[in-house]
């Protein structure tokens, strides 16, 4: 059920058939017709819960080759009679955080239909070229032209640049020395408080809270 709920994922979402490689210079990007994804199974029930970490830690940092589809890969541990821990890893060129949780949003959508081998319930998404090339014809039509003419006569012409101002300068490093993840478990009742602090305040969780400022939980 796995493997074809990860199958049905990738013919929906080109992103993830896609690779990129160089072709005369220039970085492209080409999406296969069709790809797999294996899982990889791991028989776990032995390990305790630092060794599963470490497994999981060592699956999740290796390296993808980006000229490679697929840039994910799934692998399943098998912890007990009735549970098991899923793995999927993608390359940051095809995913981003927000596009990561409505990913597997839907393979928990797909998986809960149990479709049978080859179901496609769902509708397949709009590519994004498709919809980057219908922004691009409907900003060289008569609507666009129009409400450019709008916007223009209503701000006028003529104004001056903003500067935008920044914390500090960024030193250029090589490397990865700013890729190591530091985890840190919360306790339940912080993790709620900081939930109630956060939906107080209309924002999320993802702020950056100043020296000088201590919030009150």
């Amino acid at each position: 059920r796995l493997e074809r709920a990860l199958d049905r994922l990738v013919r929906r979402h080109a992103i993830l058939r896609t690779a990129f490689r160089e072709f005369e210079g220039e970085p492209m990007q080409r999406a296969e017709a069709a790809l797999r994804v294996p899982v990889d199974f791991v028989d776990a029930r032995s390990f305790d819960e630092a060794e599963l970490y470490e497994h999981v830690e060592h699956a999740r940092e290796r390296a993808f080759d980006c000229s490679v589809a697929p840039l994910m890969r799934a692998r399943l541990y098998s912890t007990g009679a009735d549970e098991c821990v899923l793995l999927l890893v993608f390359d940051h060129l095809i995913i981003d955080g927000w596009s990561l949780y409505k990913l597997v949003q839907e393979l928990g959508e797909i998986l809960e239909e149990a479709p049978p081998a080859g179901s496609e319930a769902l509708d397949p998404p709009r590519a994004f070229f498709e919809h980057v090339a219908a922004q691009r014809e409907w900003l060289l039509g008569k609507r666009a032209q129009k409400q450019l003419e709008y916007w223009r006569a209503a701000l006028g012409e003529g104004h001056p640049g903003v500067e935008l101002t920044h914390d500090f300068r960024r030193e250029v490093r090589e490397g990865n020395q700013d890729r190591a993840p530091i985890v840190a478990v919360l306790p339940a009742e912080l993790a709620d408080a900081l939930r109630g602090f956060s939906g107080r305040h209309a924002t999320t969780l993802y702020i950056e809270v100043t020296r000088q400022t201590t919030p009150t939980l």
